[in-house]
């Protein structure tokens, strides 16, 4: 396919013959930081579509018993059985056939280019595909730019209703909030669906609205459809949805315009809280101090949990009538203990830990107020859906 047209293909696999192919164009609305093994080239990975459809089925189910959850996703999207003994066959493949997205190298020449601002609200939630190094070396992410386009199939084997809408639950809601790729709850990888090709009743796939407050409705209205599909249970074992906030700004003429004015102010209230390490932490794990010597990581009472605590908090943009509308999603999950360690040398696998505090959520309920104030935000509460 030409002009910079990648097809994807999802194929639902739940039993029989494909009865039925769902076709979505999709655009990158803001720059995408995916690759594979070669971690510095950006490329359209099928696992990180997959992975991010899964994460938001499991978010907006939100159930406690973990067993549960599993059988549940297992039978939608395929996974192990409940003995573990074998593994089921996958009901979601996804297939990308490559022409020729729009790529670059570096996001500074982007920014850079542009006039009249420098952009460090971009370059601050950006960061690390930029400024990192490894052995004296900067290391550079490569990207997808915006305005790339994709198409994406859904195929079903099944006419199973429930099925088939939980699965496109899963899509919209990895689209509208979620984003894929390095830096996707920083504001990078937020796609659009621009359209497709059969009528489906009960959501839409094109976001409405010029003004927040109509944004606003689209949101409400699709969601509540999708509680009906995906029936939500309530936990904070895991990031999830159920007691999940919603905020949306007023537009912005451009994405670069509308990442910005998030970035400022979230760089704002990072900084002027920055001796307050422990409390940071709530905003996602690790987080480097006295050039890489010292960091915080997820902890339980018996020690280290892991190296990563993804962020309850998500920045993305979406594009609505031309104009791009700053989005927070706030994300339910019950706080965690971080420890605060000093590396041994060159090793982190066997660091000292020198304290361990629980985090305090408290602090991103802080700054979604400012970014509500300052931004004049609107709120929507999925519990009240």
């Amino acid at each position: 396919m030409k002009g910079g047209i990648v097809i994807i293909e999802i194929h639902i696999v739940v039993g029989g013959t494909a009865v039925k192919r769902l076709s979505f164009e999709c655009e990158i609305i803001t720059p995408m930081f995916m690759s594979g093994s070669d971690t510095m080239t950006a490329e359209l990975r099928p696992s990180e579509i997959k992975g991010m459809m899964r994460f938001w089925w499991r978010a907006a189910r939100a159930l406690d018993d973990l067993s549960s959850l599993k059988k549940e996703e297992t039978e939608i999207f395929g996974g192990m059985d409940q003995g573990n003994t074998k593994s089921l066959k996958s009901s979601v493949s996804v297939i990308i056939e490559r022409e020729s997205l729009k790529a670059g190298n570096n996001i500074l020449d982007l920014i850079n280019s542009q006039q009249g601002n420098n952009y460090q609200g971009i370059k601050y939630l950006l960061y690390s595909t930029f400024s990192l190094k490894s052995g004296g070396k900067r290391l550079i992410k490569g990207y997808l730019k915006p305005g790339s386009r994709f198409k994406l199939i859904l195929s079903f084997r099944d006419d199973n209703d429930e099925k088939i809408k939980a699965v496109l639950a899963s899509f919209w809601l990895a689209m509208y909030l979620g984003a894929f790729g390095s830096r996707s709850r920083r504001g990078a990888g937020s796609v659009n669906v621009i359209s497709h090709d059969f009528a489906f009743d009960f959501l839409d796939f094109n976001p409405k609205g010029s003004t927040k407050e109509e944004l606003e409705n689209w949101y409400r209205k699709n969601l509540a459809e999708i509680k009906k599909v995906i029936q939500p249970a309530k936990t904070g074992r895991y990031s999830n949805l159920s007691k999940a906030k919603i905020y949306i700004a007023d537009p912005k003429p451009t994405w670069i315009d509308a990442l910005e004015e998030v970035g400022i102010v979230f760089k704002e209230y990072r900084s002027k809280n920055k001796g307050k390490i422990f409390d940071m932490a709530a905003f996602g794990m690790p987080i480097h101090h006295n050039q890489f010597s010292v960091r915080l990581v997820p902890y339980d009472q018996k020690g280290r949990i892991s190296d990563r605590f993804a962020s309850p908090l998500i920045i993305k943009i979406v594009r609505s009538n031309g104009k791009y509308f700053p989005v927070l999603i706030h994300l339910t999950v019950d706080p965690i203990f971080a420890g605060k360690e000093s590396k041994d040398g060159k090793r982190w696998m066997t660091a000292t830990v020198n304290e361990r505090k629980k985090l305090n959520f408290s602090v991103i309920d802080e700054f979604t107020k400012e970014f509500t104030k300052f931004l004049n935000a609107v709120v929507i509460e999925y519990e009240k859906l």
